[in-house]
């Protein structure tokens, strides 16, 4: 079953979510290693990668926002307590709110850090900064 159900997820929901976390943990992973080499070439072409690759995450998870507004969200377990129940939900939405603010702020740190963001080398994105060291 492609879509949501009242009793469970549907094949796309599932694998939004799957993509999105292995990229989000690439993403991590890759970051923190991008920060550990030595200034160069190699460098500047994996913040490419690096920032194209958040560019495509971006758009995964405006994509899976808008599956899960488009589709019925499964019931809760019977028996779950009401504030288990808020509180889930609040959490799956500051988690969606940090998946979306994640990639926008590595934009406006590169933006304000002088360099252009591109997707893949095809275009460039909008600029919503201009240099700024200080930020």
């Amino acid at each position: 079953m492609l879509k949501n159900s009242e009793n469970s997820y549907g094949t796309i929901a599932k694998v939004f979510h799957w993509l999105l976390f292995v990229m989000l943990t690439f993403s991590i992973v890759a970051g923190n290693f991008l920060a550990s080499m030595p200034k160069g070439t190699e460098k500047l072409q994996a913040a490419g990668m690096h920032k194209s690759f958040g560019a495509v995450f971006l758009m995964l998870i405006l994509l899976r926002l808008a599956w899960r507004l488009i589709n019925v969200v499964p019931k809760e377990p019977e028996g779950t307590p009401a504030i288990q129940s808020k509180m889930a939900h609040a959490m799956h939405w500051v988690l969606y709110g940090l998946m979306f603010f994640q990639p926008i702020s590595g934009i406006l740190m590169s933006q304000a850090a002088g360099y252009p963001v591109s997707f893949f080398g095809l275009f460039e994105f909008p600029v919503f900064l201009d240099k700024a060291p200080s930020l």
